[in-house]
């Protein structure tokens, strides 16, 4: 069956600003294009979040006020326009259906096509607006991989504005994979392509998502139909491969500063973090210098021009403890009254201790958060990642209706 021609305009419309293509803010254009076409409503059960919309509002007016002058940012930075995309988050949030993100999963698997094509040319990037200039790191993120034989220095960037996002992305993709109803034999290929972009592009934080949502659906496939030849033939692989290239793992995971678990130090952790302990020692003295109202809902912007490297640091430095804990609030008390979204929203959720990737005014994973708090409900399909022969499919999973 083919997909409505709107549904095709909405993912793209949702996808396009995660490339080069477009910025970030180019998501306006996916959200007032998803409110007028779908025209979703408010929901009376999602007051929490209709607060923190409110209180971001007040917060940045009242930053106006104290500060009196007007954020230098005049799209997503800015609290008070923020207030607004953030309406419009919400509703279009609301519009969205599976097959809308099925369209998503198509897109994104056009993308790790890329990665794929790009490592084995050697490159990093197909095109010059790629090309990521910065300040921040001795590295120099050139176009050719040249003899460089660390993953982390090589990444492949797909359609990205920098391999970071396209290791977000990648994720989402493989957790799309589960979320969505389709064929196993579909779902078992998408698994092994995602998993081989994952590291071939070589986000850290990532694959640590990566592992810990497997180890997630390997408990699920146990506890339904209990230990089978895959799961010996998976563990067989995975302690081969552990066996024989523990050296090489601990070097690319470490970029050679360590050859084994044994040469690991805690200056050798700080030195991983690429940074992030210089940027969240900023971060949380900023936090504990306006613990309240943070930057006034204005996104923090760091000395080094960088943003926290922490979705959680970055709410509460850009919003304060208050409107944080509301936001806080407003998810758990979603994910309490259907526990298995936290199947899928889990790596999404440990991923951004390590990155800024929720929590924005509106971005693709704040979407993908807010379809599954607000609308989506559970399916049984969810509860079976790795159906047998035997097993119904989608028989089995209830009919999606707004939450």
């Amino acid at each position: 069956m083919i997909p409505p021609p709107l549904r095709f305009a909405q993912a793209f419309l949702l996808y396009l600003p995660t490339t080069f293509i477009l910025p970030n803010s180019g998501l306006i254009l996916y959200a007032l294009f998803s409110v007028l076409v779908f025209d979703p409503s408010f929901s009376r059960k999602d007051r929490l979040f209709i607060l923190f919309i409110v209180g971001v509002g007040l917060n940045a007016l009242l930053g106006l006020a104290v500060e009196q002058h007007f954020p230098d940012s005049l799209f997503v930075n800015n609290g008070l326009l923020g207030c607004l995309i953030l309406v419009f988050g919400y509703l279009a949030a609301r519009s969205l259906n599976d097959t809308t993100w099925k369209l998503v999963l198509l897109l994104l698997v056009i993308e790790v096509l890329c990665i794929y094509i790009q490592f084995a040319l050697g490159i990093r990037f197909f095109f010059p607006q790629q090309e990521v200039v910065t300040t921040t790191t001795e590295f120099l993120f050139t176009k050719d991989a040249q003899d460089i034989q660390l993953l982390y220095f090589i990444r492949p960037m797909g359609l990205s504005g920098t391999s970071t996002i396209a290791g977000a992305k990648i994720l989402l993709a493989f957790v799309l994979t589960f979320m969505l109803d389709l064929r196993p034999r579909t779902r078992w290929l998408l698994s092994i392509l995602f998993a081989g972009a994952a590291i071939l592009n070589f986000k850290r934080s990532g694959l640590l998502a990566f592992g810990l949502f497997i180890g997630v659906l390997m408990i699920m496939d146990l506890r339904r139909h209990g230990w089978r030849f895959r799961h010996t033939f998976a563990s067989a692989v995975i302690l081969s491969v552990l066996s024989f290239y523990a050296t090489q793992i601990v070097g690319q995971f470490t970029r050679d500063s360590a050859a084994s678990l044994g040469d690991i130090s805690f200056s050798i952790i700080i030195e991983q973090l690429s940074g992030r302990a210089d940027l969240w020692n900023e971060t949380i003295t900023f936090i504990g210098d306006h613990l309240f109202f943070g930057n006034y809902s204005e996104r923090l912007i760091l000395s080094t021009g960088q943003y926290p490297h922490s979705s959680y640091m970055s709410l509460l430095a850009t919003h304060g403890l208050f409107l944080a804990l509301t936001l806080a609030a407003f998810i758990v008390s979603r994910i309490a009254g259907k526990p298995a979204v936290l199947i899928f929203l889990a790596p999404i959720l440990v991923d951004a201790i390590f990155q800024e990737n929720l929590f924005w005014y509106i971005s693709l994973f704040d979407q993908f958060l807010l379809y599954m708090l607000l609308v989506r409900q559970p399916s049984a399909y969810w509860f079976n990642p790795f159906p047998n022969g035997t097993d119904r499919h989608s028989e089995d999973a209830p009919q999606m209706v707004p939450a």
